[in-house]
């Protein structure tokens, strides 16, 4: 079987989101299925100043070999965040060479407050990965 990476896509610290993100591995490890969580909450700091223009930092190269390079199935778990998504979600992306994505999978999972569950940040998101060209699943 293939694995999953589930991000969970704020670097809120104690955040709702990071407990929707347990909560899909632990439902997918008890199917038997290889599952890891990553939260951008352990992102390095330096990220935005250089490995969001390519110089690569060996914590971030790291993260990307573990969580990203191997990896063909991610689950988003993203919260809203002034009608979207996190801007760290997108500075996460934007940091990795789109190449990475490519044919690669996506399923979404929206929290909010709000009775849509971050549909309009689901929808933005859509469109940017699907913009890398990853299928995002309906």
């Amino acid at each position: 079987m293939h694995s999953i990476t589930i991000i969970s896509a704020t670097n809120r610290p104690d955040s709702n989101t990071e407990k929707v993100a347990n909560y899909y591995l632990s439902v997918l490890r008890n199917k038997g299925i290889e599952t890891e969580v990553f939260s951008l909450k352990d992102l390095p700091e330096c990220i935005l100043h250089s490995d969001l223009y390519g110089k690569r930092s060996p914590e971030f190269q790291e993260i990307i070999d573990k969580y990203v390079d191997k990896q063909s199935k991610f689950i988003f778990v993203a919260p809203e965040y002034n009608g979207s998504f996190a801007g760290v979600l997108k500075v996460f992306l934007d940091a990795i060479p789109p190449r990475m994505w490519t044919e690669n999978k996506a399923c979404l999972v929206g929290v909010s407050t709000g009775r849509a569950g971050n549909l309009r940040g689901m929808e933005h998101l859509t469109n940017i990965l699907n913009y890398l060209k990853i299928n995002v699943y309906h």
